[in-house]
């Protein structure tokens, strides 16, 4: 286990942040950010402020990601679709897309998973990279039944807590990112947003963005 001081910080953002200034971010010592894609509210376009920020943390320098938030009524098909053409291809310093798995909206377990699979298996295609899984302990052990369905692809737990490690469903084994605060405070962003740690060291979080060391 990394100690928390030895973690790569990093921040989540949607169009709730609006214009963010990626450069303060990055020289507040961050080193990497997600983004989510298409907007919540439609379920049908990007997320209004998606490119900005895609393209601003990329110009800071920073290891970026973007993030989709699963609607398990809407159809699972054509979110993927609409999110490899919103995303385009990955490249070196692109981190894993992103699936977002915390609501059920009244729709029963294997259909929510079934829903998951059907978006993994078109992104992975498509963009040629393991998605990573976002969700919270609490949902995936009490709502997914602690499925193991998915235990081979990294996770990015919630959890918002000081204590030295999140809690994680123990359908993994271990998680790659950790969410530890939703109401961060910092430099580069207007209002509250979600602060996010990597479980490793920078150089492993260079790797996990597609990086390979040349030395």
């Amino acid at each position: 286990m990394v100690k928390i001081a030895d973690m790569p910080k990093g921040i989540d953002v949607s169009k709730h942040q609006g214009n963010v200034d990626w450069n303060r971010v990055k020289n507040s010592g961050f080193s990497f950010g997600f983004a989510r894609a298409i907007d919540d509210k439609t379920g049908t376009t990007a997320d209004p402020f998606f490119k900005r920020n895609w393209d601003g943390m990329k110009a800071a320098g920073l290891f970026r990601g973007a993030y989709y938030f699963l609607r398990p009524k809407r159809n699972a098909v054509n979110s993927a679709n609409l999110f490899v053409s919103i995303v385009g291809s990955l490249q070196p310093g692109d981190l894993p897309p992103v699936i977002d798995v915390e609501v059920d909206d009244g729709v029963g377990s294997q259909a929510i998973l079934d829903r998951v699979a059907q978006w993994i298996d078109i992104v992975e295609n498509a963009l040629q990279r393991q998605v990573l899984i976002y969700t919270f302990t609490s949902f995936w052990r009490d709502t997914l039944k602690n499925s193991t369905r998915f235990s081979d692809h990294p996770l990015w737990v919630a959890h918002f807590t000081s204590a030295p490690q999140p809690n994680f469903p123990d359908a993994f084994n271990t998680f790659s990112f950790w969410q530890h605060s939703e109401s961060g405070t910092v430099s580069g962003v207007n209002g509250k947003v979600d602060l996010d740690r990597f479980n490793g060291s920078m150089n492993g979080l260079r790797a996990f963005a597609g990086i390979k060391d040349t030395n």
